[in-house]
């Protein structure tokens, strides 16, 4: 099992990763298809010697504009204000020092409306759980505030910096997993890791060192030469958790971190990720299994129907309750106590 001092070689003081473009080199490239959450750029393409034989990069056209609202401070204030205690204050006690500022998002599917006027404020430093039911809006929602879908309204703010008017600012700022896109499948582990590094713009000296530090503390060494097609769910998951992380971002996004992984590997990761936090990292993740969001976070966000019934501190939230009560209250969940009368092993 990996150590703290592992963590701490991971999360070591490092030259912050300068984005590519800003000094005249290539662009950031990516498909906003591939699983580590890198969103295309105009006119972009990889650096040279992130050229892998066996990739099959392709690009999309980058659409950075967006309708937005003129939102006032107050506006947005109202609606995180939860039983008349301010929510999004930060863990160091400044006022709108937040890590992601999602507000009044909008995002319809056709006739479907996926998410609906959204605000939601992830303080800096916090740990901060996204929960909702199936279908509440939670991974539309993460993935407008990472820049991997575009909203039909609203505004997102990464660090204070607008994620759709200033991309190549925002982005390095993120870490981003999320949930069952496509990723470049036919490179091994090795090479995967190593080519997201590439795309961040990163040194190859720096790349190799933190390529070797992941797949030890994820326990991916073994099958670090594998292609990534042949790995299993979980597998397919931490090697992605490692592409998030390998440019030792800001701010960390993880759509259902924990779905499909073993249980020691999910112990590994939960340590991993407080140990982040503990250096000034934020972690907002989804998830579905509460006593896991009561364990590691700090704050946590209750979504449903695309919009947010409760957000703030997870004290605030559960109000003397667990969190699964307090999210049956919200959502309004009811038991259905009907029997499947001719649910039976077939021998009786």
């Amino acid at each position: 099992m990996a150590s703290y001092d592992d963590f701490d070689a991971l999360f070591s003081a490092a030259p912050k990763v300068t984005p590519i473009g800003e000094h005249g080199d290539a662009v950031t490239s990516g498909s906003n298809s591939v699983n580590q959450g890198i969103v295309p750029q105009r006119n972009s393409v990889p650096p040279d010697e992130a050229s892998v034989s066996n990739v099959e990069a392709h690009t999309s056209e980058y659409r950075p504009s967006i309708t937005q609202q003129d939102i006032s401070d107050d506006h947005l204030k109202k609606h995180v204000v939860m039983d008349g205690a301010q929510c999004g204050s930060s863990p160091n006690g400044m006022v709108n020092d937040f890590a992601i500022e999602c507000r009044n998002l909008y995002k319809a599917f056709g006739n479907k409306i996926a998410v609906n006027n959204l605000s939601m404020l992830v303080p800096v430093g916090s740990f901060f759980g996204v929960v909702g039911p199936n279908g509440a809006g939670k991974t539309t929602t993460l993935s407008m505030a990472t820049g991997l879908l575009t909203p039909d309204h609203g505004q997102v703010l990464v660090r204070g910096i607008d994620l759709w008017a200033e991309p190549d600012k925002a982005h390095p700022i993120l870490g981003i997993l999320p949930d069952g896109l496509r990723t470049f499948d036919r490179l091994n582990g090795r090479e995967l890791v190593t080519y997201c590094a590439m795309l961040r713009g990163m040194d190859k000296a720096t790349i190799s060192d933190r390529v070797d530090q992941l797949l030890k503390v994820l326990d991916l060494w073994d099958a670090g030469t594998t292609v990534v097609a042949d790995y299993s769910a979980g597998m397919k998951k931490k090697i992605n958790l490692a592409c998030a992380l390998v440019h030792s971002p800001d701010v960390l996004v993880l759509d259902e971190p924990f779905e499909a992984v073993d249980p020691i590997s999910a112990r590994v990761i939960q340590r991993l990720l407080r140990h982040f936090v503990e250096q000034g990292g934020t972690v907002i993740l989804s998830s579905h299994v509460m006593a896991t969001v009561e364990q590691l976070c700090s704050h946590v966000a209750i979504i449903h129907e695309g919009t947010v019934l409760a957000q703030g501190s997870l004290d605030e939230v559960r109000r003397g309750e667990s969190l699964d009560d307090r999210f049956a209250h919200l959502v309004g969940a009811e038991m259905n106590d009907e029997e499947l009368s001719w649910l039976k092993p077939s021998s009786r």
